[in-house]
């Protein structure tokens, strides 16, 4: 009104007046688009809280059904006023709502595979797969595929050493109709069938080298079975069951078995003098002739080992004629400690002098007059023959003194004592260890010092001279 005033006449005011009008009604319109636009704005934001409320919602609660399905009607509705508030058609809208519920369910899902549930997903899957897009359908069912393929992944490792087990993984994965195909996806398949079928490849593997192995190991117990026979120590019930155990289900059984059924036979071998067992021997190979044996293999299977037993007494016989009496009587004899054999102890003189009468007594009671007397251990030659090496000849004439004193006057034991240790090539100290213990000491001390340095080379023999000196002596 203070501006109408100052105007001077009628036509301004009116004019002023017309003009008033006119911005009155543009600061309405405008008042009023503000308050609609601020107004929709609100809305927007009320609707799209809720929506996200509600999607949360279905994250958060996917292990229950009903409040999911309350959270999924919510976020239809909100999205149904969103979409009306925004002047959409109700193609547009529904394509909204269809969105909203797709990202909230598939959000759902990323939860369970981070929390650790992913058996969950399937049955979620399938409850809910109508709300989603066919691409959050597919990338699902590729996520539940993979899910499947680290339960046989893991279900194959755990039965790598099964092969009937991995026998049914090859079979389903190589069927592409099967359920383990159709459960895990074209493209797990390769590397779940190459880890069993590899499984599968170390199993016969292992299982060729395990029967290899077992063959091996029942050859070497066949072999030591027969070993153990021909060394003729008696069997222990033990050793006998440990051998057994390990031909059983090789190659080496069927011989092993053969073996152990002929064990008495094998066994009278062992109390025989060396004539009456090649005597058995050969009687036993023409008694299997004469009567035409089924099995002439058997035969000649048992024969073989008998010689072999046969042979094996003969080297004891020779070589170690103390281990030979304890194999034939069953009674090992008392042995003395070589060092006082070699200093001339007379009790250890006296226990190789019982052991002589003892084989002495075998070899009659058997019939054998071709027996071996040594008493001295295979251990006891050895330790002997070391000291040989070393003595002096007086020493040597010692040793050999002393044995022939054991002997007791049975030259055979004698002669059998000495050249176990001394070779058989010399005989020059047996000759001089009679004459010293006959109390010929000088003429036995010049022989030993004279053998001495003819086997050191320090002196050369006259053949001709020697022979005419024994002659005059």
């Amino acid at each position: 009104s203070e501006k109408i005033n100052t105007l001077s006449n009628p036509s301004q005011r009116k004019l002023f007046n017309q003009n008033m009008i006119n911005v009155q009604g543009q600061l309405n319109r405008i008042a009023s688009h503000h308050l609609f636009t601020e107004s929709q704005k609100f809305q927007k934001t009320a609707f799209e809280a809720e929506i996200d409320a509600n999607s949360s919602s279905v994250n958060l609660n996917y292990s229950d059904l009903e409040t999911t399905n309350q959270s999924l009607t919510k976020i239809n509705s909100a999205s149904q006023d969103y979409g009306k508030t925004q002047g959409w058609n109700q193609q547009q809208i529904d394509l909204f709502v269809k969105d909203q519920q797709d990202k909230a369910l598939l959000g759902a899902i990323n939860l369970m595979q981070t929390n650790g549930d992913p058996s969950a997903i399937p049955s979620y899957f399938k409850q809910y797969k109508d709300y989603m897009s066919p691409q959050t359908q597919a990338k699902v069912g590729k996520l539940i595929q993979d899910n499947n393929a680290d339960i046989f992944m893991t279900e194959i490792i755990k039965y790598k050493e099964d092969p009937e087990e991995l026998d049914n993984y090859i079979g389903g994965l190589q069927d592409p109709n099967s359920k383990f195909s159709q459960s895990v996806g074209a493209r797990n398949i390769p590397t779940l069938l190459g880890r069993a079928m590899s499984y599968r490849d170390a199993y016969d593997r292992n299982l060729v080298a395990e029967a290899k192995r077992k063959d091996e190991d029942g050859k070497k117990a066949l072999g030591d079975f027969r070993k153990d026979i021909e060394s003729g120590i008696p069997f222990s019930a033990q050793r006998l069951s440990e051998l057994s155990s390990k031909v059983e289900g090789t190659a080496s059984q069927s011989g092993f078995e053969k073996l152990n059924r002929s064990l008495p036979i094998f066994q009278l071998l062992y109390s025989m003098p060396a004539d009456a067992r090649e005597s058995f021997i050969n009687s036993y190979e023409s008694d299997a002739k004469t009567k035409k044996s089924d099995n002439p293999q058997d035969v000649k299977f048992v024969t073989d080992q008998m010689r072999a037993i046969h042979t094996g007494l003969l080297d004891k016989e020779k070589n170690d004629p103390a281990l030979a009496y304890s194999i034939k009587t069953g009674n090992p004899l008392t042995q003395a400690p070589t060092t006082l054999i070699i200093q001339g102890d007379s009790r250890a003189l006296n226990i190789v002098s019982s052991n002589i009468q003892k084989m002495v007594a075998t070899n009659l009671a058997s019939g054998s007059t071709t027996g071996s007397i040594n008493p001295l251990s295979k251990q006891q030659q050895e330790e002997m023959k070391s000291f040989w090496k070393s003595a002096p000849p007086n020493q040597r004439l010692h040793l050999v003194s002393n044995l022939q004193k054991a002997a007791q006057g049975n030259p055979n034991a004698s002669r059998e004592m000495i050249h176990s240790i001394t070779g058989t090539s010399n005989n020059t100290f047996r000759w001089a260890a009679a004459l010293n213990n006959r109390g010929l000491k000088d003429i036995a001390n010049q022989m030993a010092v004279g053998q001495d340095l003819i086997d050191k080379g320090d002196v050369k023999i006259d053949e001709a001279l020697l022979t005419q000196k024994t002659t005059e002596y």
